[in-house]
Parts: C-alpha cells; sequence; structure tokens
C-alpha cells in the first residue's frame, strides 16, 4: 500500500509539473503515463516500474528454518535493475535486468544430484541380481505355499476317507459276553508290604465280531439321518488314530444304515475296564483300593 501511494503521489507530482493543470489528477489516464518507467527506493525493496506499467520484481531465495521463531536464512538474491543508456519504449524490459547474489549459506549446502545414481527409471544400473533374487524368493514362498496346501488337501482327504466307518455288513453280532475284571492292584501286587483284598466285578457286554477284531458294542436307535462336519470328521479321524496300552482302542462306528441303528465299536477288554468298576455304584472301595489305583493311572 506504502509503494502504491508513493508511486501515484510521484507521478501526480510530474503530471502537475507537465502541464501546470490544478485539476490534472481528474485525468485518470494522463497520471497513468507519468506512472511509466519509474524508479524508486520502496519500503522493502528497490521499485522499478516497466514501460507496460507493471513493477518489476525483485526475489530472494531463503531457507525456512523449523522453528519458525527463527530468522530466515538467504541464500540467493535476485534484484532487478535499470540499465542505464537503455530506452525502454525502445527495448522494453530488456532495460531492466536481473542481478543475482549467492551468499556463503548457499554454498555451504550440499544438493542433491539433478539426476539420481540409477537414473529416474533405473536404467543406469544392473537389476539383474535384485529380479534373480526376487525371482528366486518368490519361488520359494509359491513353493512353500504348494507344500502347505498340498499336505492341507492330504490332510482334508484323509478325514473324508473316514477310515473309522465301518460297513455294516462286515459286522457280525454275537451274543452278550460275561466279562470277568480283577480288581487288584498292580501296584498292590509288586509291593509285597501292602495287603488288599481282591475282589471281582462281572460286566455283561453286546459283542460283535468286526472283520477279525473282536469288539464291544454301544447301539443306539437312530431317529434322523446323521450328517458329520468337519469338526466331527476331524475328532472321529483322531479318536479312531489314537494308540496307547492304557486306551481301549475305537474301531469304528456305523450309521445311517437299514436297521435305523447306530453302532460304536470299541476294541474288546476282555478282563474289564475302569469304567466298569468306576460306572458300578454297587460296588464299594476301600481308601487303600482307590489309593492303589491312583497310583497305578499316574505311573
Amino acid at each position: 500500500m506504502y509503494d502504491a501511494v508513493f508511486l501515484y503521489g510521484v507521478a501526480l507530482n510530474k503530471s502537475l509539473t507537465a502541464t501546470k493543470d490544478e485539476n490534472v489528477y481528474m485525468n485518470g489516464s494522463l497520471v497513468y503515463q507519468y506512472m511509466k518507467n519509474i524508479e524508486f527506493a520502496g519500503i522493502t525493496s528497490q521499485v522499478l516500474i516497466n514501460n507496460d506499467g507493471e513493477r518489476i520484481p525483485s526475489y530472494q531465495f531463503v531457507r525456512i528454518p523449523k522453528n519458525v521463531d527463527r530468522t530466515y536464512t538467504v541464500l540467493v538474491e535476485i534484484d532487478a535493475n535499470r540499465a542505464t543508456d537503455c530506452d525502454p519504449t525502445i527495448l522494453g524490459n530488456l532495460c531492466y535486468p536481473f542481478n543475482t547474489t549467492v551468499t556463503d549459506d548457499y554454498l555451504a549446502i550440499v544438493w542433491p544430484p539433478d539426476e539420481p545414481v540409477c537414473g529416474y527409471s533405473d536404467q543406469l544400473c544392473d537389476q539383474t541380481l535384485f529380479y534373480v533374487l526376487g525371482g528366486v524368493i518368490l519361488g520359494a514362498l509359491l513353493f512353500i505355499a504348494l507344500i502347505y496346501y498340498a499336505v492341507k488337501k492330504k490332510r482334508e482327504s484323509r478325514l473324508y476317507l473316514m477310515p473309522w466307518q465301518v460297513p455294516l455288513s462286515s459286522v457280525k453280532l454275537l451274543a452278550s459276553g460275561t466279562v470277568v475284571s480283577s480288581m487288584i492292584s498292580m501296584t498292590s501286587l509288586r509291593d509285597s508290604t501292602t495287603s488288599v483284598n481282591s475282589k471281582t466285578v462281572t460286566t455283561s457286554l453286546q459283542q460283535a465280531l468286526v472283520g477279525n477284531t473282536r469288539a464291544s458294542v454301544r447301539r443306539y436307535k437312530q431317529l434322523k439321518r446323521i450328517s458329520f462336519d468337519r469338526r466331527d470328521l476331524n475328532s472321529l479321524y483322531h479318536t479312531k488314530q489314537a494308540s496307547h496300552d492304557n486306551l481301549n482302542s475305537f474301531v469304528g462306528l456305523t450309521y445311517n444304515n437299514l436297521n435305523n441303528e447306530c453302532l460304536f465299536f470299541w476294541k474288546l477288554c476282555t478282563r474289564g475296564s475302569l469304567q466298569d468298576i468306576v460306572a458300578n455304584e454297587d460296588l464299594k472301595l476301600d481308601m487303600d483300593f482307590k489309593a492303589s489305583f491312583i497310583s497305578d493311572i499316574v505311573k
């Protein structure tokens, strides 16, 4: 605003001097002509108005600090000047060259290169090694993924093969058999200092031949068609695969047959099982006998 008012005052003074007319301020076009090709010191820097009535600005290239309260560092100054012995009405802006001043702060800056080391498209560097490594890594990942997928599919196929399913045609039901369980703890037999009375438990079980395997049978009436989801198939598969000296092996089951029965087969334990004893409410066990059984189970 200061420079604009000052420029108007200079132009008005020249107009009044040239015309001697006190009302010259009313002639805006004439005052405008006296605003051209003027130079004066403005409030911020030198003001230069060219032959078109436009200001030719000066520039400063500064470094902006991270802390806004700090003073800016001037790196480059580009000042407009008016050349001597030059007629702006003929040469125009050629009479207003720029003078560039580079400061020491600018020279101390380490500037990045005009072009990246490998070029803008990596055309200046050999990237073959990276492509080979990338291909090897990608191939390894794909190979691992394929192996994982194959193993997973193989496991899935094992589930749906249902090795626990017993065809009804391979089952031959037998008459209920009698199993006699001797209740003498193995610990008591090995320890001569322990005295435990021998007891027996008689249990009647439905038995069957599943192929060449003698099995005990649990029979359930099937009221509707049974279908197993993946979780059930997984549980049945691992139950079938479970094998241990202290476990009674699961032979399998048959279901959705013409007899509307669901039959579970377990390998026949000819001497009875722990369940036969624990589930017998009529059998009274003393603490010594219970302790002997617990010791056997823990071992």
